[in-house]
């Protein structure tokens, strides 16, 4: 038997358990309190941010622990055929709970058809039935479906919410980890808490443990050393650092390195120390560990505007070689000619 996965097994039971989302819980503990929930409810927000998690505690705080709500993945039940089944079966009342509760996952993949089959049932709900609908597209739901739920709109996690609840993990079983590896981890999943622990789980699959280099290797990203050394020779320039700018490339090609992984990479490094460098926060930065970013700036003489001025020709490299299927070349030529001295 397959062993769970750590998103799974961790996934919260409690409103307790879950990162952040404060506002949000207070209002379905409010509700549960004073028995004053709704017939249909809207989570909404980015993958991985507990939409469905809290879907499922609320359901179960309902019908106070009795019974499982019934789940459906909207985007392989998106038929009218499937809505109208789900519409004549809410009228009963459920002969296992107090509630009879509809999760209807990735809602904004039915048709207008199929939300129009929805209408009526959240016009005239039968007492007892409640919808609670989860997407992360609400643009697409019909305004006639959103003037009649309860809409509740879910954050991204912050990293270090991400980096708190990873780290529970990973002492909860006894793994051993190193602090920059999480934060990397909390700050590359931009806010979605489920791709977090899978990306850790996936590294410790990787060696056994969660390393900062383990994590780099993973991911596909090259090493920060690299990185930083490259830029040290888009600052000099010279005959000298071209050679070796083109070396390094060829380094990191050859070490199986996604090439236009790395220039998409290298772009976040550059605004990190644009932002780094303008606010002196690092709470602004998203990709480049502390460590990094204050070694090279204290050597730096880079502003801010060369850094933007980089980001634009790289933005533009980038383009270039997006549908490229051999795009060493043209990444060679763009550090030879950044790292050139060009004669007056």
């Amino acid at each position: 038997m397959a062993n769970l996965t750590l998103a799974v097994k961790y996934r919260p039971k409690t409103f307790k358990e879950v990162s952040e989302q404060a506002g949000i819980i207070k209002i379905l503990e409010n509700q549960l309190e004073l028995e004053d929930t709704k017939n249909a409810y809207l989570f909404t927000g980015a993958a991985g941010t507990g939409k469905t998690t809290c879907a499922r505690i609320f359901a179960n705080a309902l019908n106070k622990g009795v019974g499982i709500p019934e789940e459906k993945d909207a985007a392989s039940n998106n038929s009218v055929e499937h809505i109208r089944k789900i519409v004549d079966d809410a009228r009963y009342k459920s002969v296992h709970s107090e509630y009879k509760i509809y999760i209807i996952d990735e809602c904004h993949t039915l048709s207008n058809q199929a939300w129009q089959a929805f209408l009526k049932c959240l016009e005239e709900p039968p007492a007892k039935t409640i919808f609670i609908f989860c997407t992360t597209d609400p643009q697409k739901i019909p305004n006639t479906i959103l003037s009649r739920v309860q809409r509740f709109d879910f954050q991204r996690i912050t990293p270090d919410g991400i980096a708190k609840r990873m780290t529970q993990i990973l002492k909860a079983e006894k793994i051993d980890y190193e602090e920059e590896a999480v934060q990397y981890i909390s700050r590359f999943v931009s806010g979605g808490m489920r791709d977090g622990i899978s990306l850790m789980d996936k590294c410790l699959a990787y060696d056994g443990k969660l390393t900062f280099k383990g994590v780099l290797d993973v991911v596909g990203s090259a090493n920060f050393e690299d990185v930083f050394e490259l830029l040290r020779m888009i600052e000099e320039k010279g005959d000298e650092n071209s050679n070796d700018a083109v070396k390094t490339i060829n380094k990191i090609y050859n070490a199986g390195k996604d090439l236009k992984q790395f220039c998409l990479g290298f772009v976040s490094v550059l605004m990190d120390l644009a932002k780094f460098q303008l606010t002196g926060d690092y709470a602004v930065c998203r990709y480049v560990p502390e460590r990094f970013l204050a070694k090279f700036l204290k050597s730096s003489k880079l502003s801010r505007y060369d850094y933007l001025d980089l980001i634009d020709s790289l933005n533009e490299l980038n383009y270039r070689i997006k549908w490229d299927g051999s795009p060493l070349a043209l990444i060679e030529f763009w550090f030879m000619s950044n790292t050139t001295k060009r004669s007056k």
